[in-house]
């Protein structure tokens, strides 16, 4: 059963609130769902937790998209983080998530987190500081979103990075147009030297299917991955064939 009990039109999307069962209330943005409240902490902390166990030191962090604060509440459990700036285009999104989901905007109080409501496009451009981590936590492709999933956006995160910056994108929506997904890992593997990727699973009705999200992780130089975090690298569906096909063409041009 769902139960609309917010819904507002920004400039940018429509944002709704459901009140579902058994998952509490949930975050749509123009009729795609973002979160529950039952399980957005696992992706939070899937998005946020690799990559910051992967850097040695990740000091600042900047997250592209994030308005609701998960993402930055999730970073601030890291003991190296020392600043986190949110890039969030709809202050909409923020107001709305400060009301409804306090559990996650409650990061925004922290002093090392700065927001700015911005296009990510043009942040990158204007920005002057370098990241140790950039996480792009973007919805699924649409009118708003879209810019953040081509090419040009990902040459233009060089402004951003230094050269073992570790950057993650979320692009499971890409899974449901192939021409789409070939172009999005294609343009992945010409920016970056070194591509993986991981995901993270959602088990939320017993006898229900699962659910993923799907992330790229991305850098100019070579990292490696801790032993507690390969699990989330694992790809044994039929459903991620092409990123499968991916890796393995990638391990054997790497022999």
């Amino acid at each position: 059963m769902k139960i609309k009990i917010f819904e507002s039109y920004s400039a940018y999307q429509k944002i709704q609130i459901f009140q579902k069962e058994n998952l509490g209330k949930c975050l749509y943005l123009n009729n795609i769902e973002q979160f529950s409240e039952f399980d957005e902490n696992e992706y939070h902390e899937t998005i946020s937790n690799v990559p910051l166990a992967i850097h040695p030191k990740p000091k600042h962090i900047l997250v592209i998209g994030g308005g609701d604060g998960g993402v930055a509440r999730e970073c601030l459990k890291n003991s190296h983080v020392e600043s986190i700036d949110v890039c969030e285009i709809d202050k909409n999104v923020v107001d709305i998530c400060k009301e409804h989901f306090p559990q996650m905007t409650c990061s925004f109080e922290d002093p090392r987190v700065n927001i700015f409501y911005e296009d990510g496009s043009l942040f990158l451009k204007n920005s002057n500081k370098k990241y140790d981590v950039v996480i792009v936590d973007s919805t699924d492709p649409d009118d708003t979103s879209e810019p953040l999933f081509g090419k040009k956006f990902y040459q233009d995160l060089s402004f951003v990075s230094k050269e073992n910056t570790i950057i993650v994108l979320q692009f499971e929506g890409c899974f449901f147009n192939n021409k789409r997904l070939d172009q999005t890992i294609s343009s992945i593997y010409e920016v970056f030297n070194y591509v993986d990727f991981f995901r993270c699973e959602y088990k939320r009705n017993e006898g229900a299917k699962d659910e993923y999200t799907t992330f790229a992780i991305c850098s100019q130089s070579n990292f490696s991955i801790p032993k507690n975090m390969q699990e989330f690298f694992k790809f044994n569906n039929k459903y991620y064939k092409k990123i499968i096909n991916f890796k393995k063409r990638m391990e054997w041009l790497k022999k």
